[in-house]
């Protein structure tokens, strides 16, 4: 192998380019099974960390008829070391017209790959090169007393040239099989993901095989929390942020991607849970497939849809709208502290426990539940002619609600919070917002007049404030308002007076519009 590239015309083992087919497998949950996450990593990210380790520095990638997810996924390969040239694949399309679209050289030789289909033993096979049939050599296994070609192989450019099959594996496996040119080399085992059946079995190979080579039955990853009573029985893998209810029972053959949540008295055995995937309580998964409220049979190799989020459903990812900011709790902090001379001069003291209950999404349920806030009720915080009370939103709710930005359990800036009793009374449309969006401490409604009472109005703020969320520029806007609205009243007069002062800026032309 030379790294550089200048491959010597002498030496048939030097040639360093590989041709990678992708978007093969099938679509257990609308994208390629390549794609999915396997124990952490992509079927298609493996192959390609695999011709890397083998010494394949340029690599032609020949997309399908979805390849925008796996460009996005591999990018120009600098971060595995390598170059990528990607080909759109051209239906009914031959290898022999594939090869000469590549411009192939006919005395050198290529690997051919597929990306559903990886050797089991992929590294020692692809870095032993020495040898072979002037054809070049396939690499085989045996499954159920039958010869398999794995997908990969290395191949003389006028062997590929003079294919009239089509480019594609059910095809060239036969001749692949057939062909006495070419030597075959025996692969212990295949990864696969072609079908979701080969995906669960490929699994459980990963599984043992990681659990041999490590001696660990059982990987967690970074920030799982496992409820005590909980058994594990591997070989299981947890990717990060993985949580684990009460009495459930994982395992053996199971892996559950990141940020997944196990309902307590569930039980998986020889499974996949996708990340951000919720199995609700008691729960069973055998033999299946699991990816938000999505459910894939693997004996049968049915996909069906779940309607009811406490069974099954998705759980909100870590870059999801309704998680706070990273700042959002830092600028609490900061508030409380600036803000406190501001809280001693408007009154008495706030309530230490939990005034009000808001609706807020629940991780894994579409259905909202009710969260304790140091806060008032909102409805409480308007005066007669429904203008609202500055003073008393600020000393009830605004000061110690920061306590709930800091702990996350509000956004800065979002929908206005309503009980649960609230939300159940609204019209669908409207039980929407509350029950996928975050509540916030703040938004427009709170800055409106009289007129701010009307429900439309208020909805229209809250719809802003929910599309906006994470929005540092409106953030900013929002509170600089409220405060110097709050100072200008007070400097109208006492806390008791403000009680009775009606004037309140016009919002219109800062109003800022989704």
């Amino acid at each position: 192998m030379n790294p550089s590239g200048a491959v010597p015309a002498d030496d048939f083992y030097a040639a360093d380019t590989a041709i990678l087919f992708t978007d093969r497998a099938a679509a257990t949950f609308g994208t390629s099974n390549e794609l999915l996450p396997l124990l952490g990593r992509s079927m298609l990210q493996r192959a390609v960390e695999a011709l890397v380790r083998a010494g394949w520095r340029r690599v032609h990638v020949v997309l399908g008829d979805e390849p925008l997810p796996a460009r996005l996924l591999l990018e120009d390969g600098a971060r595995w070391g390598c170059n990528l040239v990607y080909h759109h694949g051209r239906e009914q399309e031959t290898m022999g017209a594939l090869a000469r679209r590549l411009h192939l050289a006919p005395d050198r030789s290529y690997l051919l790959a597929d990306a559903t289909r990886i050797p089991g033993d992929a590294d020692p096979l692809l870095q032993d090169r020495a040898g072979g049939a002037p054809a070049g050599r396939a690499y085989v296994w045996h499954s159920d007393g039958a010869a398999r070609w794995t997908g990969w192989g290395e191949f003389r450019g006028a062997w590929l040239l003079g294919v009239t099959e089509l480019a594609q594996y059910t095809a060239l496996e036969r001749r692949v099989l057939d062909d006495a040119e070419l030597e075959p080399r025996s692969a212990d085992t295949a990864w696969s993901v072609a079908t979701l059946a080969e995906l669960l079995r490929t699994t459980r190979d990963m599984l043992a095989a990681h659990a041999a080579t490590t001696g660990q039955t059982v990987t967690r990853g970074r920030g799982c929390r496992i409820h005590p009573s909980a058994r594990l029985r591997g070989p299981v893998h947890l990717g990060q942020g993985v949580r684990i209810g009460a009495n459930a029972v994982v395992g053996p053959n199971v892996a559950i991607g990141d940020g997944a949540l196990i309902d307590k008295d569930a039980m998986i055995e020889n499974a996949v849970v996708q990340p951000d995937t919720y199995l609700g309580h008691g729960l069973e998964l055998r033999n299946a497939a699991a990816k938000g409220n999505l459910l894939a049979n693997g004996r049968l190799d049915t996909v069906v849809e779940v309607t009811d989020p406490d069974l099954l459903s998705g759980v909100p990812s870590a870059d999801d709208t309704t998680v706070p900011a990273w700042w959002e709790p830092v600028a609490a902090f900061a508030l409380r502290a600036m803000l406190a001379p501001l809280r001693l001069a408007l009154g008495r003291r706030v309530a230490e426990q939990p005034a009000f209950s808001a609706c807020q999404p629940l991780a894994g349920r579409s259905r909202p539940i009710a969260v304790a806030l140091h806060m008032a009720d909102p409805q409480s915080l308007r005066r007669a002619d429904g203008a609202p009370d500055l003073a008393r939103h600020f000393r009830e709710s605004f000061y110690p609600g920061l306590r709930d930005v800091a702990a996350g359990r509000l956004r800065l800036i979002g929908p206005t919070p309503r009980s649960p009793c609230e939300v159940t009374q609204l019209p669908d449309t409207w039980q929407a917002v509350y029950g996928r969006t975050r509540c916030g401490l703040l938004n427009e409604s709170v800055l409106q007049g009289p007129e701010g009472a009307l429900p439309e109005l208020q909805f229209a703020c809250d719809s802003v404030a929910s599309t906006m969320q994470g929005d540092f520029s409106l953030a900013r806007k929002v509170l600089w308002r409220y405060l110097r609205q709050l100072v200008r009243e007070m400097r109208g007069g006492n806390a008791d007076a403000l009680r009775h002062n009606s004037r309140v800026e016009d919002p219109a032309s800062h109003r800022r519009t989704a």
